[in-house]
């Protein structure tokens, strides 16, 4: 099912996510058409470790997505 979105999907991952194995990121990368991840201090919960960055690259990822159309 994976393979049928088509939407542009930002990845946010922990780089100490003890929750989330670190394989699951390449099983999305390689699922998603177009998908890219973006790796965040601390653990499972980014948005909470660094919610400012985590906020700025959610905004960076989406000017872009939406300058691609």
């Amino acid at each position: 099912r994976l393979a049928a979105v088509t939407a542009p999907a930002l990845l946010v991952w922990g780089e100490r996510d003890a929750l989330v194995p670190r394989a699951s990121q390449q099983v999305l990368l390689d699922s998603l058409a177009d998908a890219e991840l973006s790796p965040r201090p601390g653990g499972h919960t980014p948005h909470w470790d660094d919610p400012r960055g985590y906020a700025a690259e959610v905004a960076r990822f989406a000017t872009s997505a939406m300058s691609d159309d």
